[in-house]
């Protein structure tokens, strides 16, 4: 921090270094303001300096300034008090592990000159937010993505938005991945012949893909152990290899992950 400046000449020149001639009138007037430690009161149409001799000044003496933007209908609230969070909302609000969801922050006002810096956090490691979000000049809201990982078991993040003294809290719920349906094409066919089955996720299968495991209760209907969805996809199909019979017969098959789905499928002679 600069210690403040003697003179009106040492005034003049400060401002000069930054780059602000100013006569000797405008300078006097500063020296004093800055002397007596009194609000300065520059008065003239937009592009005239008003604002970049303050920019100049805090520059200078190694100051922070801070812009307040007025405009018609401001009050002490709106001027004198930081925007905090109003609200907190994800959208989904519940995901399968590997899918994101979008969070918006609400604030109580609209964002002053320089934007308003929210800072985020999570609860869980498997629910990741980047650490701040600016809410930008104007503007009273501002989004940000969640990312999140596969989990073995259905789990909830808190999802933490802070700004202004105010933490808003909104939850989101990651769910594991398991089988959704079981189908298969055709569903009855002469023995012998072959089926389809299709696997149907919950969502996404992440890196690495999911192993789904099968089971066929009738030996005239085989198939095999697994079948992997691949990473990125929500499906998989295996095939299915019937047998003569002698007599109409049912075959259930099965599809495990986590839970178990199955479907019918009927081996005619």
């Amino acid at each position: 921090m600069t210690a403040l400046p003697g003179t009106v000449s040492e005034t003049a020149a400060l401002l000069a270094q930054g780059g602000y001639i100013a006569d000797r009138e405008l300078a006097t007037t500063v020296h004093l303001s800055l002397a007596m430690r009194r609000p300065l009161f520059l008065e003239g149409e937009p592009g005239t300096g008003k604002t970049e001799i303050a920019k100049v000044l805090a520059s200078g003496l190694g100051r922070r300034l801070v812009r307040l933007q007025c405009y018609d209908g401001m009050d002490l609230s709106a001027a004198a008090y930081e925007c905090s969070v109003a609200s907190l909302v994800l959208v989904p609000n519940s995901v399968v592990g590997g899918q994101n969801s979008t969070g918006t922050v609400t604030l109580d006002r609209a964002a002053p000159a320089g934007g308003t810096i929210v800072t985020l956090s999570s609860a869980k490691a498997q629910a990741s937010v980047p650490a701040t979000v600016t809410v930008a000049e104007g503007s009273s809201q501002a989004t940000f993505t969640i990312i999140t990982s596969a989990v073995t078991a259905n789990t909830t993040a808190t999802i933490f938005a802070a700004a202004g003294g105010i933490t808003k809290t909104a939850i989101l719920v990651i769910k594991r991945h398991e089988v959704a349906s079981l189908a298969l094409a055709p569903p009855s066919l002469a023995g012998g012949l072959t089926s389809t089955g299709t696997v149907t996720l919950n969502g996404p299968a992440p890196v690495g893909g999911k192993v789904v495991a099968l089971a066929s209760n009738n030996p005239e209907a085989v198939v095999p152990s697994t079948v992997t969805v691949l990473a990125g996809q929500t499906t998989a199909t295996f095939t299915v290899q019937t047998s003569a019979v002698t007599a109409t017969v049912a075959a259930n098959i099965s599809a495990t992950l986590n839970v178990t789905k199955s479907a019918t499928l009927t081996i005619k002679p």
